[in-house]
């Protein structure tokens, strides 16, 4: 997606192309699937866009990644209450928040159905590190989650641990 030309600046439109495979991230599936309901019979394919916000719509998208809800996640709460893991810090990334709230809501939904607590903190992966470390510090955490590429999730998880942050994540 680094190289991604918007829809409508591309020649799809213009050269009446039917059939888009698409955006990676479902922040992006949202903004083309702006554009791709606009025109005439354009249908548009995302192999891994999995936002509720494209659950029961009738579209021009059509997905093979199945969306979130908090029963995809009734498996890690029980997890975590059959583990002692309560205090909960989500790491999200804004640059793709139609899937990361999502996911760290529904996983919330999912612990609280098993009694668990809610979330002690929220926090954009965009935040300093030095940021994210100092607001890990200052609470009770027994489980870091991150919802974020697997490249800032492993720049951040390194700096989290040379800073002696050894939680689990």
């Amino acid at each position: 997606e680094g190289s991604w030309i918007p829809l409508q600046n591309s020649n799809f439109i213009k050269d009446d192309i039917k059939i888009v495979i698409g955006n990676t991230t479902s922040s992006m599936t949202k903004v083309s699937l702006d554009i791709v309901n606009k025109q005439q019979n354009m249908t548009l394919f995302s192999p891994t866009a999995s936002s509720n916000e494209f659950t029961k719509k009738d579209d021009n998208l059509i997905r093979t990644q199945v969306s979130n809800s908090h029963t995809k996640f009734v498996y890690a709460a029980s997890y975590f209450k059959n583990n002692n893991i309560k205090n909960i810090i989500g790491i999200y990334d804004p640059n793709n928040l139609a899937y990361s709230k999502d996911l760290l809501f529904n996983l919330e939904k999912a612990v609280l159905l098993k009694k668990g607590k809610e979330f002690v903190d929220t926090i954009k992966s965009t935040n300093s590190f030095e940021s994210i470390k100092k607001r890990i510090q200052n609470q009770d955490v027994d489980l870091i989650v991150i919802v974020a590429s697997s490249i800032d999730s492993a720049k951040l998880i390194q700096y989290l641990r040379i800073n002696n942050i050894n939680n689990k994540i």
